[in-house]
């Protein structure tokens, strides 16, 4: 049934209203129903009416943990007699799950503008904090947890604001090392100075790199002879391989991502000039603020929600490895698709257009053979070892048995590794050519399309 009438005024002063409409467009389709059924408004009439209102609700429910999740919990014993008692402890749960993580934000909040530093220089007390929110949320052992996670998530961003303070007042010598100023000129600038102060030892490395660069372009200028110059040659390479090795683990877009211009400016001294000036450059081309950075990453909350539908409880005790590896590969792949979506449309997502996103990763499963059964999983969850072999369900329809029969509807199961990659990349630039995005499914689906009918030679 439906029952999106009373979404679009959650959390409004309309919302008995929208409610009250919502439930008398499930009493007309009832009645529908019932006549059509011929239930003459018995024990199945009943189960129908209880499942249309518990939808009702679920959907209000799942509306409020994205705009105001901090009245979920209250909505749901004001609505509890018209959920299916069945469901109340997971749709409960959730619901107070959300309500905590609210409440235990704003509490966080608070007290790290009362009793949080005021600058940079200003020592960090966490205890009187943590002590602080959990004698306001006595009692409310949830929000307690999520307010304390709160200031510790504060806490460790403060720290990074200082590091990245410090990683500032290197960059600006770097910037000055990449800009040609050798390391005699570098002893009389202000900002080498402020470096000296604050880190001698960056100091040092800055200083050697600066002079390092000046001998090589020195060399090269005075055309040495061919046998200095062969050994300038060979010292530039070791150097230069030390360095490829150090650059590997910065050159992953991710990484580069994550951090600052200013750390990156930092590595100077450990990845050379010209790999420095590369990850900058790519760190430029980022049109990521650090707001849309983490607009970029889907919530938690309903993340752990959409997981535990699809059978994976995060929260579960004695989660093996694999279990573990999981819950990374999807969210992984579920930010990934968020920050696709981000560049196209030019903003942050909205939480609700993030859910949806989840939501169909979620939905996405694929088949992987097991040795006694199959079993179902998001594709974005399979492990590397289940990538090669895993099946996706394809709906059939055959012909009839005989003449004047209902066609024959069933279920093929298609291995990917089994299509060939020039049709797949056809496939898929045939479906976005109309507009869509194709799934596995649709892919194998045509697939099997393109195959000779059964019987055919």
């Amino acid at each position: 049934l439906n029952n999106q009438s009373a979404l679009a005024a959650v959390n409004t002063p309309v919302q008995e209203q929208a409610l009250d409409k919502a439930r008398a467009d499930n009493l007309i389709q009832l009645e529908v129903l019932n006549a059509t059924m011929g239930w003459n408004k018995g024990p199945q009439y009943e189960v129908a009416k209880m499942a249309a209102s518990t939808d009702l609700h679920k959907q209000v429910l799942q509306q409020l943990q994205l705009d105001n999740p901090a009245s979920a919990a209250e909505y749901f014993e004001k609505y509890k007699k018209e959920i299916d008692p069945t469901q109340h402890a997971e749709i409960g749960k959730q619901a107070k799950i959300s309500s905590a993580v609210a409440v235990g934000s704003s509490a966080a909040a608070e007290a790290w503008a009362t009793q949080g530093p005021k600058s940079a220089k200003d020592a960090i007390n966490m205890f009187d904090m943590e002590e602080s929110v959990r004698k306001t949320l006595k009692g409310n052992d949830a929000a307690t947890e999520s307010a304390i996670k709160g200031l510790r998530e504060r806490n460790q961003a403060f720290k990074d604001q200082r590091t990245e303070q410090g990683h500032a007042v290197s960059a600006a010598v770097s910037d000055l090392i990449l800009n040609g100023v050798s390391g005699q000129q570098l002893r009389q600038n202000p900002k080498f100075i402020a470096l000296q102060a604050a880190d001698d030892k960056m100091a040092l490395s800055m200083f050697n790199m600066a002079e390092s660069i000046a001998n090589q372009k020195l060399a090269r200028a005075n055309a040495l002879d061919a046998r200095s110059d062969a050994a300038e040659v060979r010292a530039e390479r070791r150097l230069s391989r030390n360095m490829n090795a150090a650059y590997f683990q910065y050159s992953n877009p991710d990484v580069v991502a994550g951090m600052s211009r200013n750390a990156i400016a930092s590595l100077l001294p450990v990845i050379g000039s010209e790999h420095t000036a590369r990850l900058l450059a790519q760190k430029d081309s980022f049109s990521k603020s650090a707001e849309a950075l983490a607009a970029s990453k889907i919530d938690e909350g309903i993340f752990k929600e959409l997981a535990q539908r699809a059978g994976l409880n995060s929260e579960a005790k004695g989660l093996t490895e694999d279990e573990k590896a999981r819950f990374v590969l999807i969210k992984g792949a579920i930010d990934r698709e968020i920050q696709t979506a981000n560049a196209e449309k030019g903003r942050p997502l909205s939480n609700e257009e993030k859910y949806k996103i989840a939501q169909k990763a979620f939905d996405s499963t694929v088949r992987v053979p097991g040795f006694f059964s199959d079993t179902m999983m998001p594709k974005g969850a399979l492990l590397n070892r289940e990538l090669k072999g895993y099946q996706v369900d394809v709906t059939t329809t055959l012909p009839p048995l005989r003449p004047g029969g209902a066609p024959i509807i069933g279920k093929q199961k298609v291995t990917m590794d089994d299509i060939p990659a020039a049709f797949i990349i056809k496939a898929e630039q045939e479906f976005k050519a109309r507009g869509q995005t194709p799934t596995e499914v649709d892919i194998a689906d045509a697939w099997l399309r393109s195959q000779k009918p059964r019987g055919n030679k």
